[in-house]
């Protein structure tokens, strides 16, 4: 009998496809840790410096309390969603275009 499938959840996909974007992990010392502030969230996170642009944002921790340098909005149950850009109407860019070629203001 084989051992039952076990799928990785997206926490945990994040934990290992982005390893690295903190600076460095920061001791409990340095940066105690807090709780998310999404309402539906509510993570245990710790604060820290990103190590592409060096801005000051949260990290996960794990359940079992280690600390990760996967920064938490990848991984926030509660993170705000990009809206899609709606495309314009193409008859509207169309006629747009053709008033743009000629006859113009100065």
């Amino acid at each position: 009998m084989s051992e039952p499938e076990t799928r990785e959840t997206e926490r945990e996909y994040a934990w290992r496809v982005y390893p690295n974007d903190a600076q460095e992990i920061l001791s409990p010392k340095d940066s105690p840790s807090t709780r998310c502030r999404q309402p539906l969230c509510r993570a245990p996170v710790w604060w820290g410096v990103t190590a592409a642009k060096g801005r000051r944002t949260c990290f996960d921790i794990k359940p079992d309390g280690t600390r990760t340098a996967t920064n938490h909005w990848r991984t926030c149950r509660d993170r705000p969603r990009p809206q899609r850009a709606q495309r314009a109407d193409p008859t509207h860019a169309a006629s747009a275009a053709q008033t743009d070629r000629g006859g113009g203001q100065p």
